[in-house]
């Protein structure tokens, strides 16, 4: 696939979402193959939840990876990422102990982690693949989803979260796993974006910031209610904040409610651009037929709000109704 990507034959226009199966990290899939996208094409718009990105008019070589090393580092221990302008991929070399031949051999392969330490102290936690981890990967940029893959291309990762430390499984004993992991470093600078192409990116990135702008809410149209609800996952890192979950009325009828997430802020209260998801578990769970639709994720700019504390909530509302229904968390 990399090789198909940087020859002259390649795809006009690629279609592209960064997401994975098995809770696995979405951005250690094909790491190769997204070099060669990074370098060799442009983002031009979306469609749905895809990026569009159109070839270059001139195919430029990769990079020639620089500052090769070979370490050997510990399992279960953490790995410092320096912190760099340009992306730093590592091949992971984990083998088995006996005890996890022999699990691997009569039962299922041992379950391997790896953890990410963040710029602002979060972690995050993805089960982690063997072969992957040996086939190279970008290990000092974080890229959780397809937002930030749009950052990282339009700014050449200097507007990206950076990864400060990585840890690839539990400290055990029993793990599976030898204790020693031989590390490969190496490092591919982004091309030169002539001045146009740079100019572009700086509005679309001011523009993406715009679209994720929180509305102020009046509060004589919120009235409090008994929402039951759940958050799945809860973004900070970024430029961005992102939340996910479902939430519903638990006196009302659901099948047209519309669910987003909300911040509060001394006297003003926000709702957060969002958008619909399907969760047909929550339907057989809480034994109700009207929320299979309860699910939402919401997405806001930091730049769009002040600075300050803030309170997250959940907010349900109707097409054909002004009012809205608020739980704060």
């Amino acid at each position: 696939n990399f090789q198909k990507y940087i020859s002259p034959d390649a795809p006009d226009y690629v279609l592209l979402t960064v997401s994975s199966i098995d809770d696995r990290y979405p951005f250690f899939d094909e790491s190769q193959t997204k070099l060669a996208l990074i370098n060799n094409y442009r983002i031009i718009g979306e469609l749905n939840d895809d990026l569009i990105l159109k070839k270059k008019e001139v195919i430029q070589n990769v990079p020639e990876a620089q500052n090769a090393e070979s370490v050997n580092i510990k399992f279960g221990e953490d790995i410092t990422v320096k912190k760099t302008d340009d992306l730093q991929y590592a091949r992971f070399f984990v083998e088995y102990s006996l005890w996890g031949k022999i699990r691997r051999f009569f039962y299922q392969p041992p379950t391997l982690m790896i953890t990410f330490t963040l710029d602002d102290g979060g972690t995050k936690t993805f089960r982690a693949i063997k072969p992957i981890l040996a086939d190279a990967a970008i290990i000092n940029k974080y890229v959780g989803n397809t937002l930030d893959f749009q950052i990282l291309m339009r700014s050449n990762g200097l507007l990206s979260a950076n990864i400060k430390k990585i840890r690839i499984g539990p400290d055990n004993r029993h793990s599976g796993f030898k204790d020693n992991i031989r590390m490969v470093t190496m490092h591919y600078s982004f091309s030169n974006k002539p001045d146009s192409d740079r100019l572009a990116d700086s509005i679309s990135i001011a523009a993406l910031e715009s679209k994720y702008k929180p509305v102020i809410l009046d509060s004589s149209v919120i009235k409090q209610d008994s929402i039951p609800y759940g958050i799945q996952d809860f973004n900070t890192y970024s430029r961005f904040i992102e939340v996910s979950g479902w939430a519903f009325r638990e006196k009302a009828d659901n099948r047209n409610a519309i669910v987003k997430a909300i911040l509060r802020s001394k006297d003003r209260i926000y709702e957060l651009p969002s958008t619909k998801v399907e969760r047909w578990d929550l339907p057989g769970h809480f034994k109700r037929e009207d929320i299979g639709d309860a699910g939402f994720i919401s997405t806001v700019s930091k730049s769009q709000l002040a600075p300050g504390d803030y309170q997250l909530g959940v907010a349900i509302s109707y097409a054909d109704s002004g009012k809205r229904w608020v739980h704060f968390i």
